[in-house]
Parts: C-alpha cells; sequence; structure tokens
C-alpha cells in the first residue's frame, strides 16, 4: 500500500516527503469522509492554489 501511494505521488509530481510529513500531521484532525482531499493528485491541486498569486 505505501508503495501505490509513493508511486501515486511520483505519477503527479509531488515530493512524497513533503506530501507524506504534511499529511501524517493532518489526518488525525482531518475528516474520514472527506479522505480523499489527502490523496496525492488533490493535495498538489489544493497547495497549488494555496500558493496561485
Amino acid at each position: 500500500m505505501l508503495y501505490s501511494l509513493l508511486a501515486t505521488c511520483k505519477l503527479h509530481g509531488v515530493n512524497p516527503f513533503n506530501y507524506l510529513r504534511d499529511v501524517l500531521v493532518r489526518i488525525d484532525s482531518h475528516a474520514a469522509h472527506d479522505v480523499l482531499a489527502l490523496s496525492p493528485k488533490t493535495w498538489k491541486e489544493k497547495l497549488q492554489n494555496l500558493n496561485a498569486p
């Protein structure tokens, strides 16, 4: 399962270390019904939206 997660990070151009560090810190307080928001693809999109001018 971890290998699949890291491969998904690679597929979407996400740094696995940064992704895992952020997700593991936030997962405890994250709503279970919104688990797809923690996928590498969605995580990257949200990060890009935060950094947009």
